[in-house]
């Protein structure tokens, strides 16, 4: 295989697995099949092949159909000067946003695992040691929520911190967030 094709193929976001005997050919070819997963060989056209070679798997595809137990809730943000850092604990996920203009937007994907996610904590200020005052806004998932609606805002250790509302499914739970502070 050329090193053109490699390069396309870390751009493009796949991995290579190596692969040391047809039995695990197979059987990774089996796992790939149920999934959904369509794999390349050396050559780049679509099938396995044989022992030694290396296997090109979409990354992407592999992480939104596997059910794992260490899979991570991800975020993406509206501005590229914000910050987010989750930390994931046992049946809890606290996403902490910096945001230093005040208005917001994220998508926070908590993937399907065997610890079931309970509740989910948002985290909100526009630098260290600056909490957000009490929001003029925020939506998830479309719907305004605020302290009558049942959820609870509070400011705690240098944070604007909100107890969302979690509406498990079966599947993967995505929550679109949306906020405004007070100042505008």
């Amino acid at each position: 295989m050329t090193e053109n094709i490699r390069r396309r193929r870390r751009r493009a976001g796949f991995v290579s697995i190596p692969v040391k005997s047809i039995m695990a050919t197979s059987v990774l070819a089996l796992v790939l099949a149920n999934i959904g997963v369509h794999a390349m060989n050396d050559t780049g056209s679509p099938g396995m092949s044989g022992a030694g070679s290396k296997q090109a798997i979409s990354k992407q595809a592999i992480s939104k159909q596997v059910v794992s137990k260490r899979a991570k809730p991800e975020i993406l943000l509206q501005h590229a000067d914000d910050r987010a850092r989750i930390h994931d604990a046992r049946g809890m996920v606290r996403v902490e946003i910096t945001c230093s203009t005040g208005i917001g937007r994220a998508t926070l994907n908590l993937p399907v695992r065997k610890d079931r996610t309970e509740s989910v904590v948002l985290r909100l200020r526009y630098a260290p040691r600056r909490p957000y005052p009490p929001l003029e806004g925020l939506q998830v998932d479309g719907q305004e929520v605020g302290q009558d609606t049942g959820v609870s805002m509070r400011r705690r250790r240098g944070w604007l911190e909100i107890r969302l509302p979690l509406q498990r499914r079966d599947g993967p739970a995505t929550m679109r967030l949306q906020w405004i502070d007070h100042y505008r």
